[in-house]
């Protein structure tokens, strides 16, 4: 056995090193990534929701309105007469 054998290559072991801490930020920056679409698309989400039930509530408003003016209408209608 020699002597060169047992000695690690530092060169090598740096290198499988940095590839490791490499790999490791990457898979770290692909999950931050991951995340902050998840929190995009839960926040379009919300805002859809919000804008949907904002819609709602106006479609409701117009409703009690037109209601209101028939009302209205009938009221003057059976008054003149």
């Amino acid at each position: 056995m020699s002597l060169q054998a047992q000695v690690p290559n530092p060169t090598v072991s740096s290198s499988c090193s940095l590839l490791f801490i490499f790999e490791k930020k990457k898979e770290e920056g692909e999950e931050k990534e991951e995340e902050e679409e998840e929190e995009e698309e839960e926040e379009e989400e919300k805002k859809k929701k919000k804008e949907e039930e904002e819609e709602e509530e106006e479609e409701e408003e117009e409703e009690e309105e037109e209601e209101e003016e028939e009302e209205e209408e009938e009221d003057l209608f059976y008054h003149w007469i």
